[in-house]
């Protein structure tokens, strides 16, 4: 398992649910909400690895294609904001929306549903069923391109995590949480940048104890 993979489990591993004859699936509301922490988490990653970016795609990218990787990866993100009718304040604004249009196309092209108005589409599917061969690699290539976003646009990271909430913010919130998004009736407070880099290498330490010994030093990990 490649670093995405180990990262797409550990969160799925937290909402999963188990069917009696289909197997392991996820509700649509947590595995977006999830998935939004995860592209998050991601970019920490990035952002924390930008100058040991070479070493970081090798540990996701598959045997003699890091360089092709390393080429592509920061286009998903760029892709995503070009969709964006005015400029993210949030990994919630940049991520959220945009992830649910696509999950929507990619079940209507599925014939899983039938509904064509992406907040129809949530309103009305909080609890559709999402199986495990879709939301599994899904959440990988979230992975990846959170860690492109968090290489490319440190800036931006910077600037979304330390994000407030303002009252409007805050009310849009509160109108998906009682629509039952399973976000929490209250917005987060990032911690400070620091201690999520500290999280996110904490994340990553199993890993690569068990895969990667050789990379604790170059990725500084020893020492926590």
């Amino acid at each position: 398992m490649k670093l995405n993979g180990y990262l797409a489990h550990q969160a799925l591993s937290q909402i999963e649910k188990k069917g009696l004859f289909k197997g392991k699936y996820f509700w649509l509301g947590e595995y977006l909400s999830f998935a939004t922490a995860t592209y998050e988490t991601s970019s920490v990653l990035g952002y924390t690895y930008r100058d040991k970016f070479p070493t970081l795609i090798e540990l996701i990218a598959e045997e003699g294609e890091t360089n092709k990787l390393m080429n592509y990866i920061t286009t998903p993100c760029t892709e995503r904001i070009s969709k964006l009718k005015k400029a993210p304040n949030n990994f919630y604004e940049l991520f959220f929306g945009t992830e649910a249009v696509h999950l929507m196309k990619m079940l209507l092209r599925d014939n899983r549903i039938e509904i064509e108005n992406w907040l129809d589409f949530m309103q009305k599917n909080f609890k559709l069923k999402l199986s495990l061969d879709i939301a599994f690699p899904t959440l990988q290539m979230t992975v990846a391109e959170g860690i492109g976003f968090g290489y490319k646009y440190p800036d931006l990271t910077e600037k979304f995590l330390s994000y407030k909430y303002n009252e409007a913010a805050k009310s849009e919130w509160k109108k998906w949480f009682s629509v039952g998004l399973n976000i929490g009736h209250e917005p987060p407070e990032n911690p400070p940048l620091p201690t999520l880099q500290l999280d996110v290498k904490n994340l990553i330490k199993p890993f690569i104890e068990k895969v990667h010994p050789e990379l604790l030093d170059t990725l500084g990990l020893n020492n926590l």
